[in-house]
């Protein structure tokens, strides 16, 4: 059982453990603004990622693959954390750890 949630767009319908904008802009609205900057991060994230370790480019997430995936994430946060510039790909924004 996945104990978390993922964030979805609008294409997705909510679910237990999947977060989507309200689509009532009412209420909600400051919800809805705080998804989409988090979600936008993510996706970022993911280029960074995808930018800096080819075997992510093309990968299809599978769970025999996950172990991959959080493994250029450790990499990608040793390099940040040992300040190794030389292994990162500048994008002119903050690094996500």
């Amino acid at each position: 059982m996945f104990d978390g949630y993922l964030l979805g767009d609008e294409g997705y319908p909510c679910q237990p453990s999947l977060l989507t904008p309200d689509p009532d802009p009412g209420p909600q609205q400051r919800f809805n603004v705080a998804h989409c900057r988090t979600r936008s991060r993510v996706e970022m994230t993911i280029g960074i990622l995808k930018s800096q370790f080819q075997c992510l480019r093309k990968l299809r997430v599978t769970s025999e693959r996950a172990c991959d995936i959080v493994a250029c994430g450790v990499l990608h946060n040793i390099a940040i954390i040992r300040g190794e510039q030389h292994l990162l790909f500048r994008t002119g924004v903050k690094w996500v750890m």
